[in-house]
Formats: C-alpha cells, sequence, structure tokens
C-alpha cells in the first residue's frame, strides 16, 4: 500500500474543510458592524466648505475649560482620543470603519498626522479645530479621500466621517 496516496487525499480534504470553516459567519476576524450608531443627522447644522472641498457639520460644540483655545483646540500634531465612524456618503449603510465596531465603547487613541485611523486627507484637515467633546460630520470629496488610489473601492465615492473628540492627549 503506498502512504503518499493516503497522505495527499488527506491533507487536501483538511485543507477543503479549513477553508470552509474560515467563510463562516462566526469567524472572530470578521468584523462587527451591528452595535455602530445610525448616522448622526446634520439637519438644522451649519455647513461649512473649505477652499480644498471638505465639507463639515458642528453638531455639537466642545468645551475649552482652560479658556486657552491655543491648548483646546486640536493641532496637526497633536494625539487625540475620539470616537469615530466612516461611512460611504450616498450608502450610509456601508460602513468602512468604525471605533464601534465589534461592540466597541472605549474611544481610539490616535495621533492626527500619522495614524493607521485617520488616513484620508479630509479627515485630517476636518479633525483640526476641534475640541473636546465636540462633534463633527465631515463629508469628504473622493480628492481628499480615497480619488488617489485607483486600487480603493471608494475612490469616486465621497466619505462621510463622524467624530466625537473624547480628549486631546497632547
Amino acid at each position: 500500500m503506498n502512504l503518499t496516496a493516503i497522505k495527499i487525499p488527506v491533507l487536501l480534504s483538511i485543507i477543503a474543510t479549513l477553508f470552509l470553516f474560515s467563510c463562516d459567519q462566526d469567524d472572530p476576524r470578521r468584523i462587527d458592524y451591528s452595535s455602530v450608531p445610525d448616522p448622526i443627522s446634520v439637519e438644522g447644522s451649519e455647513k461649512i466648505t473649505t477652499e480644498s472641498g471638505l465639507e463639515y457639520y458642528i453638531i455639537e460644540e466642545g468645551i475649552c475649560p482652560s479658556g486657552n483655545e491655543r491648548f483646546c483646540s486640536v493641532n496637526p500634531t497633536d494625539q487625540v482620543s475620539i470616537y469615530y465612524t466612516k461611512r460611504v456618503k450616498n450608502d450610509p449603510d456601508r460602513i468602512i470603519a468604525s471605533s464601534y465596531a465589534n461592540d466597541g465603547d472605549i474611544p481610539v487613541n490616535t495621533n492626527v498626522q500619522n495614524s493607521r485611523i485617520i488616513t484620508e486627507e479630509g479627515f485630517k484637515r476636518g479633525i483640526i479645530g476641534m475640541k473636546k467633546n465636540e462633534i463633527r460630520v465631515l463629508m469628504i470629496p473622493p480628492s481628499l479621500a480615497y480619488g488617489n488610489n485607483p486600487n480603493s473601492s471608494y475612490s469616486e465615492d465621497t466619505i462621510r466621517v463622524e467624530i466625537e473628540l473624547d480628549d486631546i492627549i497632547y
């Protein structure tokens, strides 16, 4: 009896089984967006449009306990603690990323400029000037989001980012 002839089908069966299990809905690597809050309404909020085409709405004004705006507003070099959700503007059920994913309820600490979260140029620009507890909704045009990346599935989409600034860490 040839053992190699038996080993190959067994090995292929194991690989096929592992593949099928990796496609299961209960895959622990799968991101669960079911706990992400519904989109924040911008109705009644003033729309601010920058020269670059970034639009944003201040939903809730932030606070400045010290009274010194220089230390109370986000700067490009700051590390911040935020809650956020990135969505496709014209399809708000299409979530790109969120701090609320997988039942997340703790803000994410990140740098403004060198970040794996704040990757879009429009997100970087839109968070500048925010104060503690401020809530903004950004509408980032493709040119400030993924438009320069032809391999992105969002290269032609306007991206909607909802941000709540929990704190400026430094």
